[in-house]
C-alpha cells in the first residue's frame, strides 16, 4: 500500500508555490508577488512515474511472495504438528501394551512360571516405553505451539481441534511433463528478480 500511494505521488505533477510580501519604509509601500513552480520535476515526471510504478510492482511481488512462503511455512507446521499428534498417540498406545506386559510378567513370576531376569526386561521395556511417550508428548506439545505462532492464535482461540491423522498419499504420482519450466515461470521469486533486472536495466540504458 505504501508502494501504491510513492507510486500515484509520483505521477502528479508538483505543486506550485505561491508567495507575497508587503515592506514599508516610511511612506513607501512595496508588495512584492513570487511563484515558483519545479520544472525540473515536471521534465521529470514521466521518468519518475515508471520508475514508482516499477518499485509498486516489485513491492506487489514481494507481498505476494511473503504470503506465499508464510502459507507454506504453516502448511508444513501443521503436518508437523499432526505428525507428532500421531505419534503421542502411538507411543500411548505402546505404554499400554508394555504395563500389560509388566503386569504379566509380575503375576507369571509371582507363581514362579518366570525368571526375575524375564521380569526386569519387561519392567526395563515398560520404562523405555514411558520415556518415549514422555518425549512424544512434549514434541507435540512444542510443534502444536509452533503452528499456533504460524497462525498468530493465542488464548481460546488455541483450543482447535487437529485431524487424528495425515491424509493419505496419492495413489499415482503427479505428472512431471514441463514442472521444472513451469515452477520457474510462476515463482514470485523469480518474476520479481526478473523486474529488479527490467529496472537496472532501464536505469543504466541497457537495450
Amino acid at each position: 500500500g505504501i508502494s501504491d500511494a510513492e507510486r500515484v505521488q509520483a505521477g502528479r505533477l508538483p505543486n506550485p508555490h505561491f508567495a507575497i510580501g508587503r515592506f514599508t519604509e516610511g511612506s513607501k509601500v512595496e508588495i512584492e508577488r513570487f511563484l515558483k513552480f519545479d520544472v525540473l520535476g515536471l521534465l521529470t515526471l514521466p521518468w519518475r512515474a515508471q520508475w514508482a510504478g516499477q518499485q509498486s510492482e516489485l513491492a506487489r511481488l514481494q507481498a505476494a511472495q511473503d504470503v506465499v512462503r508464510t502459507a507454506a511455512d504453516t502448511r508444513r507446521a501443521w503436518v508437523r504438528a499432526v505428525a507428532a499428534q500421531q505419534t503421542a498417540r502411538y507411543m500411548r498406545d505402546v505404554k499400554e501394551a508394555a504395563e500389560a506386559g509388566a503386569e504379566l510378567a509380575r503375576r507369571m513370576t509371582r507363581v514362579g512360571n518366570w525368571s526375575r531376569l524375564q521380569l526386569a526386561r519387561e519392567q526395563a521395556v515398560l520404562q523405555q516405553a514411558s520415556a518415549q511417550r514422555a518425549r512424544a508428548r512434549l514434541a507435540a506439545a512444542t510443534e502444536r505451539e509452533q503452528l499456533n505462532r504460524r497462525m498468530g492464535l493465542w488464548g481460546l482461540q488455541a483450543q482447535y481441534q487437529l485431524a487424528n491423522q495425515l491424509p493419505t498419499l496419492p495413489a499415482t504420482p503427479l505428472p512431471a511433463d514441463g514442472i521444472e519450466a513451469t515452477a520457474l515461470r510462476e515463482r514470485l521469486d523469480v518474476q520479481a528478480a526478473r523486474r529488479q533486472l527490467d529496472t537496472q536495466a532501464t536505469r543504466q540504458g541497457w537495450s
